[in-house]
This record gives structure tokens, C-alpha cells and sequence, in this order.
């Protein structure tokens, strides 16, 4: 099979991964961005099958600008967005919107350009003209937004609750803003909680944002800031810095005085006028909450269970193992990722080497450099072709497919569990799965063949997310949790079809390397129960 043939399938598998995950999550638009990609889907199939050594680039000419393009627009556009560069926000969401013309797009991308005037009166008219055109349902979403302009933030929980859910959620931060400017911090804590298993890309960490400041957890949102919202403006870091700062402390005149310099010098008019708003509230005591919404803050951003002391607002809750990471882990999980780089690193260098010694697809170039070939390894017990088989492919299509898993993966994985320890999950994956391949070639259950490819370690990766994701939902039993698990389903039914679809692929490697990473999720997971049993008896232990 050649490379159009191979380009084609993945694409078609990106598709349809993509549109299955549409359908079950449901997000605004998600019917268009569904046809946009079974549309995809059908245009491969027929290139495969038609046009078998143009279907790479047929299916790329639809797959690129209607599917790959708007993706990373978006992306771009709300990077941008929280930069503070709304120009060049606009642009990219306006070429989304052109390039998905669906009505959900048409009116985010409205709504995003009224947003962006840096004059109020504008902004309103703008809001205004966007209303005589909206259906019912987009209407409140309007409503919401002009009364946020006008700071109305009960006229913006009104609004938001007349509008559908779908709608509703995307919108979830600004509700959540509004009870905390209101004042109503339990309802803000417990409007988060409800929410989180439903946000949506950056929603959590934008909601964390107005939980830490409005309940002055100062050093929580310093984390937020240098982590997961690094890239907001700097006007902006201040405000929420500031606000936190006065909430914890009402004397704080530091803080007083930024707010202050905010009302003068902050480049949008909103944020001159909130900074003036919040400096002009009248003094309180510091935030009084339940000890239930404090609980709900101290785990606002965390993800893996922990055992530690509650009280302060300087201290974390025992966690629940649920959708970002430990305010403990925001450094680490914005870090490089030394782990996932310095291999990928590896693999390039190793695949340039077997360019220049002979070429990447020569089969003996790839033995003498280090490839699994079973004989070998049983016979002249050159074990180390476990590993170093790894670190080889067969030419670039190869390196830059398993390079892309693995820079998406490594990173999620690296997140939570570290650069070390992601190490060596990746290490141990990589050479059991390979030495199970061999096995089975030893007992003829698979034919022989040489075998190259970061492909066992990477399902290796892909299995340990499997089992914190099946695990979370049997705790929880959330249908968004359940929603992953179809997802992760899906997946694994896709890659069983590409891995049909293609020769030469080592079906024996994924399945081994998923295993072995399942097992080693599972070995992790009571690790991480033993330490939060440990931490727990050790805090009960200590004197009151």
C-alpha cells in the first residue's frame, strides 16, 4: 500500500473519530461539524477506492480546509482572544466562519466581533443589531451579554437561564462570574461543581479563574495565572490579582492602588470600568463560606486524588479524579515536557542515523541498527533490540505519525504523572510490548517479520489514560464521564480498522503495548490509593 493510500485512511479515521465524538457530546453546532466530517469520510472512501494514487491529496483538499483549517483557527483565534489581541482573533474566527458556514459559527463569530469594540457604546449596538436577527434561543445569549455590559449580573443569570442548555453551557464562566460579582459565593461554588464535568477546552480554567478571585484564594490564582492562563494579558492577570488580593484582605492597599492605576491606565473600556466597580465596592470582611464551597474551591482545578489538611485558603482538599490538573501540578503541567520532547528528539536522531547509514526502509540498515528481528533476540539473546526497536521506523510517514501520537499523549500523560515517571511508563511499555511480539514469533503464533516503531510504548501511554478514564467514570457514573468511555471505544474501533486496513502494521504491538499499559494504569492507580491512605491516617493522626 503506498502513501497516498496510508494518508487517506488516517485522515478518514480523524474523521470519523471526530464526527463520533460530535455526536456524542453534542456541543453547539455539532450536526454541521458532524456532516463536515462524514463528508470526509464518504470523499476518502471514494478516493481509496476510485483514485487510489491521488487519494492522499483528494482527500486532503477536503479534509484541510474544512476540517483541519477551522480546528486550528479556532485554536489560534482563543489564544489570541486571551492575549488580548482581538484584531487578529477576529480574523482567524471570521476565516472559521467562513470555512464552516454553520448558523452556530455565524453567531459565535457575531457575538466575538461586538465583543471586541473597545467602545461601549458600540458594543451595545452591536449586541443590539445582533438581536434583531437572533431565533429565540440565541436571543437570551444576547440578553446575557448586554446585561454583563451594563453590569447587570442578575439580568445576566435570568438570561442565561432562559436560554437552552447547549447554549447555556457555552456561557457557563460568565454565570459563574455573575454570582461571584453578586456575592453569592456558595451558589458560585456550587454552580461550578455542577458544571465541571460538562466545560468545554479552556471553560474550567476561565471558571477557576472568577472561583479563586471572588473567594480570595490568592495563591491559587497566582497558580491559574502562571499556568493553565498564562497567556491572558498582562491588564487583565492584574485585575484578577488585585481582586483576589482586596477580597482576601480588605485593607490590602496595594492592591487598592492597582485597581486604581486599572481605572486609568487598562486599554479596554470593560476593564477600566470593573477595575473602577470593584475598587468603589463598599469594604467586607473577608469571603465567608461553607465548608462545602470551601471544599469545592480548594479542588477546583484538581484531577488526582489527594489526601491534606483543609482549612485555609492556602491548603488542598482530598481531590476527586476528575478533569484538569492539581493546583499542586498547574507549573508542571504548563512546563515543557521534558520527557515527551527529549524522546521525540530520540526518535528523529535515530531515524536520521538509519537515513544516512543506508536509508530508514532498508531492512538490513534497520537490523544492524538495532531492529527486533526474533531470531536475534532468542537466538544470539540480543535482548537490547527490545528496546531499540523502538526508536526505529520505516520511513517518514512512519516517524511523523507515531511522532504526532506521541507529542499528543506524552503530554497528557506527562501532565499528571511527571517527566521521570512518564519515562519510564513509556520505557517499560516499549520493551514488554516488543518482548511479547517476539514471544509470539517464538511460538510461530504470528508470522516473523522485523519489527520497528514507537507503536507498542505509545499504546503503552494511550492505555494508562484508558484505565484513569473507565475508572472515573465507574466512580462517578456521569454521563460526560460515560461520554469518554464511548469515545475511548470509538477510538480503539477506528485504530482496529486502520491497523486492518494498512499492511505491514504489527496488529500483535498495539494490542500487546495497550495491555501492558493497562496494567501498569492499574499499578499506578493503587499506588496512588496506598499514598492517599497513607496521607489520610498520617492527617488524623496529627493533634487537633
Amino acid at each position: 500500500m503506498d502513501v497516498q493510500t496510508i494518508l487517506a485512511i488516517n485522515m478518514v479515521a480523524m474523521s470519523a473519530l471526530l464526527a463520533g465524538i460530535m455526536l456524542i457530546h453534542r456541543p453547539p453546532g455539532a450536526a454541521s461539524w458532524a456532516i463536515t466530517n462524514l463528508l470526509v469520510v464518504a470523499a476518502g472512501m471514494l478516493a481509496i477506492a476510485y483514485a487510489p494514487s491521488w487519494a492522499g491529496w483528494l482527500t486532503s483538499a477536503v479534509f484541510v480546509p474544512l476540517v483541519a483549517a477551522p480546528y486550528l483557527l479556532t485554536y489560534i483565534a482563543i489564544r489570541a482572544r486571551r492575549a488580548g489581541k482581538q484584531d487578529f482573533a477576529n480574523v482567524c474566527a471570521g476565516w472559521v466562519a467562513k470555512l464552516h458556514p454553520s448558523r452556530a459559527m455565524r453567531f459565535q463569530f457575531a457575538l466575538d466581533q461586538a465583543a471586541s469594540l473597545t467602545d461601549r457604546n458600540a458594543i451595545i449596538a452591536a449586541f443590539n443589531a445582533i438581536a434583531t436577527d437572533a431565533e429565540p434561543a440565541e436571543k437570551a445569549i444576547v440578553d446575557a451579554m448586554l446585561a454583563a455590559e451594563h453590569d447587570d449580573w442578575n439580568g445576566v443569570l435570568q438570561a442565561l437561564r432562559a436560554a437552552p442548555d447547549d447554549l447555556a453551557r457555552v456561557r457557563k464562566p460568565m454565570q459563574i462570574r455573575a454570582l461571584g460579582e453578586l456575592g453569592r459565593l456558595d451558589d458560585m461554588a456550587a454552580e461550578f461543581e455542577a458544571a465541571r464535568p460538562r466545560f468545554q477546552a479552556d471553560q474550567q480554567a476561565t471558571s477557576a479563574l472568577f472561583l479563586y478571585a471572588f473567594s480570595g484564594r490568592v495563591p491559587q490564582l497566582q497558580q491559574l495565572l502562571e499556568g493553565p492562563l498564562t497567556a491572558l494579558d498582562d491588564a487583565t492577570k492584574a485585575h484578577w490579582r488585585a481582586v483576589a488580593r482586596l477580597k482576601a484582605n480588605p485593607t490590602d492597599h496595594a492592591a487598592r492602588d492597582e485597581l486604581a492605576r486599572l481605572t486609568v491606565s487598562a486599554p479596554r473600556e470593560r476593564s477600566r470600568r470593573a477595575a473602577a466597580r470593584h475598587l468603589g465596592a463598599p469594604d467586607r470582611d473577608p469571603p465567608q463560606l461553607s465548608a462545602a464551597s470551601s471544599a469545592i474551591i480548594d479542588r477546583a482545578m484538581d484531577r488526582t486524588k489527594r489526601a491534606a489538611p483543609s482549612s485555609s485558603s492556602a491548603s488542598v482538599q482530598p481531590a476527586s479524579n476528575d478533569t484538569l490538573l492539581p493546583t499542586s501540578a498547574v507549573a508542571r503541567a504548563n512546563a515543557p515536557r521534558i520527557a515527551t520532547l527529549t524522546l521525540i528528539f530520540l526518535n528523529i536522531i535515530a531515524f536520521l542515523v538509519a537515513e544516512f547509514e543506508g536509508g530508514s526502509q532498508d531492512l538490513d540498515t534497520l537490523v544492524g541498527l538495532g531492529a527486533m528481528w526474533q531470531p536475534f533476540v532468542t537466538g544470539k539473546g540480543e535482548w537490547w533490540r527490545l528496546l531499540t526497536a523502538t526508536f526505529l521506523h520505516f520511513g517518514p510517514l512512519h516517524l511523523g505519525m507515531n511522532m504526532l501520537f506521541l507529542y499528543i499523549v506524552g503530554r497528557n500523560v506527562e501532565a499528571i504523572e511527571g517527566s521521570f515517571r512518564t519515562l519510564l511508563l513509556y520505557l517499560n511499555a516499549a520493551i514488554f510490548s516488543t518482548g511479547i511480539v517476539c514471544i509470539l514469533m517464538w511460538a510461530n503464533l504470528i508470522d516473523r517479520a522485523v519489527l520497528v516503531g514507537a507503536s507498542g510504548a505509545l499504546f503503552g501511554l494511550f492505555g494508562i489514560e484508558a484505565v484513569k478514564i473507565v475508572a472515573k467514570w465507574r466512580r462517578t457514573r456521569s454521563p460526560d464521564d460515560r461520554s469518554q468511555v464511548l469515545t475511548l471505544l470509538m477510538l480503539l474501533g477506528i485504530q482496529l480498522a486502520v491497523d486492518l486496513s494498512i499492511p505491514n502494521i504489527s496488529i500483535a504491538a498495539h494490542v500487546s503495548g495497550f495491555i501492558v499499559g493497562m496494567l501498569l494504569g492499574l499499578m499506578l492507580a493503587l499506588f496512588a490509593r496506598r499514598e492517599a491512605r497513607k496521607a489520610a491516617l498520617k492527617t488524623q493522626e496529627q493533634p487537633q
